[in-house]
């Protein structure tokens, strides 16, 4: 064999178990999923970190972001289309997240009676023990809601907040309130949430 073909040979070698090197780290792991929705260079990640993932095109590595521990809840955002509400921390993270009910009737709170939730962003001002179990009152009506019901000939109603189901109540909508389905989760919520905390109401 002449000197170039083997070097040749030895090269394609050497070439060869490094490739099945970087593979055998990146592949050969139990924790390891792939996941084809996402681009190929990403496409490796452990399994306990396949949420809330950043990653690292060198070799595949992969770190946790920012959403790994989420933090303290300080702000709620609800979705009343899908009928959710997420806690989150500082960074956006979801602390937790609840299936919800909220008005009866489609549309922003206007006037006492409507049987709508407001929409707009709003605090908790105060948390207290209730027949629902606990209440976490909202600065509703604030002032562009009291504009909005004088413009309209009405009152804009009050006592809006965030409390549980209870048997008596209907299963399909609310008077205005949010309202999560169990006794646990109010106690939850109630629990990670503070006085002050911002409420955001997504139509």
């Amino acid at each position: 064999m002449k000197k170039q073909d083997m070097i040749r040979l030895i090269a394609a070698i050497l070439l060869g178990c490094i490739i099945g090197d970087i593979l055998s780290t990146r592949i050969a792991r139990a924790d390891v999923v792939m996941d084809s929705s996402i681009s190929p260079a990403y496409a490796f990640m452990p399994q306990n970190v396949y949420h809330n993932t950043i990653y690292k095109k060198a070799y595949g590595e992969v770190y946790l972001d920012k959403c790994k521990n989420p933090g303290t809840v300080v702000k709620i955002v609800v979705d009343k289309s899908a009928k959710t509400m997420q806690l989150l921390d500082v960074n956006g993270c979801v602390v937790k997240q609840y299936n919800v009910v909220t008005g009866k009737n489609p549309g922003p709170k206007q006037c006492d009676g409507d049987k709508r939730t407001p929409e707009g962003t709003y605090r908790i001002v105060e948390k207290r023990d209730s027949k629902y179990h606990k209440f976490l009152a909202l600065d509703y009506p604030r002032a562009k809601d009291i504009k909005k019901a004088k413009e309209l000939g009405c009152k804009p109603g009050d006592s809006i907040g965030i409390h549980a189901w209870i048997e008596g109540l209907p299963m399909n909508g609310s008077l205005g309130c949010i309202r999560v389905k169990t006794k646990e989760e109010i106690l939850e919520v109630n629990r990670l949430v503070r006085v002050g905390t911002t409420v955001e109401i997504l139509p």
